[in-house]
């Protein structure tokens, strides 16, 4: 069995919903089921065996986003590696005015399949994305352009990758389509990758 293949296995336990609230509730009482950061934060130690209390291990750069696509290229070499990678975006308005961040991971599956993972602010946790975005497949071409999109500056490519068809179960949105609340989140804002790292599979 692959590195990759077992990280599948470990998002799939992960994403049962007394596993998601047991790790979950490790990271602290105030803990947010739909905190994109401590989403990301969870779904990377669950995936590399590390303890929940205490701050990330095993970080290295991956590059910062441009408008000349060099990190995707970067991106693109590590799916051949058992690699988790962590991103962080950064959103901003008019005149630069900030809107927030979010953080997501990725790691390739196989080589023609990317595995995205997880939470956004008060509209969907990882458990929710795991059921019902089709276990965060997708194919590595489509990855890679909304990559692409996102490290040109594209908010239709944060939301072609980051929605989903369904609604929001999470009190603020309930029953509004995942797309139609992601798209009004975003409205007025570009996307600037922040910075990315890998952590090695065990």
């Amino acid at each position: 069995m692959s590195k990759q293949t077992n990280a599948f296995q470990k998002l799939q336990q992960l994403a049962q919903p007394q596993e998601f609230l047991k790790q979950f509730a490790k990271i602290g009482e105030d803990a947010s089921p739909t905190s994109c950061a401590q989403n990301a934060m969870v779904i990377a130690k669950y995936v590399t065996n590390q303890p929940m209390t205490g701050g990330m291990t095993g970080l290295q750069p991956l590059g910062r986003g441009g408008m000349t696509g060099v990190l995707k290229n970067t991106v693109a070499k590590s799916l051949d590696t058992p690699v988790l990678m962590y991103f962080m975006l950064k959103f901003s308005g008019a005149e630069g005015v900030g809107g927030g961040d979010h953080h997501f991971c990725a790691f390739g599956l196989d080589a023609e399949n990317v595995v995205v993972a997880m939470g956004w602010q008060d509209i969907f946790t990882f458990e929710d994305w795991f059921r019902d975005n089709e276990q965060g497949v997708y194919k590595t071409a489509n990855f890679l352009s909304h990559f692409e999109g996102i490290e040109s500056g594209s908010t239709k490519s944060v939301i072609d990758l980051c929605a989903y068809l369904g609604v929001v179960k999470q009190e603020k949105y309930r029953g509004r389509g995942v797309i139609s609340v992601l798209t009004d989140d975003l409205s007025g804002f570009k996307p600037r990758i922040e910075y990315g790292y890998y952590m090695e599979l065990p």
